[in-house]
């Protein structure tokens, strides 16, 4: 526009400047006082039902008959849903749109094991020991190669088990500690893998680590030929003749001359 004319911010109908003076005219933004208090009064914040707005944040899923949640969710998959007080899982506010309140101290769990699912007809009301027991029945729980702190896998359990190898050295192979490696071995852990039939031995055999085997360095130094002054002695010990060693056959002469005796 030019200097003598603007168009209203809230009308968008042109004005002319008039008599108003420079230094004024630079900040005039509204053609009349009616449409500046129009425009500086606070909007008035329609407030959708809370079900509309639901509407719009699931895709049904026409193979499954899940509702598939593309709002907000939590770390585990669930969605979040704000239902006008406080953020809560969708699924629960779908179960209580369709089927009421919910007691307290039970939980919403779901038949189809999908956590961004919010179909009503998925879920059901139980208990968190119920919710357990189907997570850990369904295969869904963290638990052997699939926590986050684990360090074998159960093949290798398994293998370990079948060959009976001893806790040390399944301990040393895989970086446990020796309390760990006899809990999974003898069961008290990994409990999901079953454990090998006792009469079962494997094609090769196991040698048995309980067993006292001598150390190779042992071997070769029990090994180890005498020098030949050692060889000599030997033989002057069983001639009987004394040497003037402390194993000769006199020990008393070489014991006092040891200590200046005669």
């Amino acid at each position: 526009m030019s200097d003598t004319k603007k168009t209203c911010e809230h009308c968008a109908c042109p004005f002319e400047r008039g008599k108003r003076p420079a230094s004024k005219w630079r900040r005039v933004r509204y053609c009349s006082k009616s449409c500046s208090a129009q425009a500086r009064a606070p909007r008035v914040v329609v407030k959708r039902p809370a079900w509309e707005r639901f509407e719009e944040l699931f895709i049904p899923e026409p193979n499954s008959g899940c509702w598939l949640w593309v709002g907000g969710v939590d770390h585990h998959g669930y969605g979040l849903f704000w239902n006008g007080e406080r953020s809560i899982g969708a699924h629960r506010f779908a179960s209580e749109y369709f089927r009421g309140p919910i007691p307290d101290g039970l939980n919403v769990l779901h038949h189809c094991d999908t956590p961004a699912c919010c179909n009503p007809v998925h879920t059901y009301v139980g208990t968190q020991a119920q919710n357990v027991r189907d997570c850990v029945e369904r295969g869904r729980s963290a638990v052997g190669s699939r926590a986050a702190r684990a360090k074998v896998t159960e093949s290798e359990v398994a293998i370990a088990r079948a060959l009976r190898m001893h806790p040390s050295e399944f301990s040393r192979r895989f970086g446990l500690s020796v309390s760990a490696a006899r809990q999974a071995l003898r069961g008290d852990t990994w409990q999901h893998i079953p454990m090998p039939d006792r009469n079962w031995r494997p094609s090769s055999p196991v040698p048995d680590r309980h067993a006292q085997t001598e150390l190779p360095a042992l071997t070769a130094m029990r090994r180890r030929p005498e020098p030949e002054e050692s060889r000599r002695n030997s033989h002057n010990r069983q001639a009987g003749e004394d040497d003037g060693s402390p194993y000769g056959k006199d020990r008393q002469p070489q014991d006092n001359r040891q200590h200046g005796r005669s």
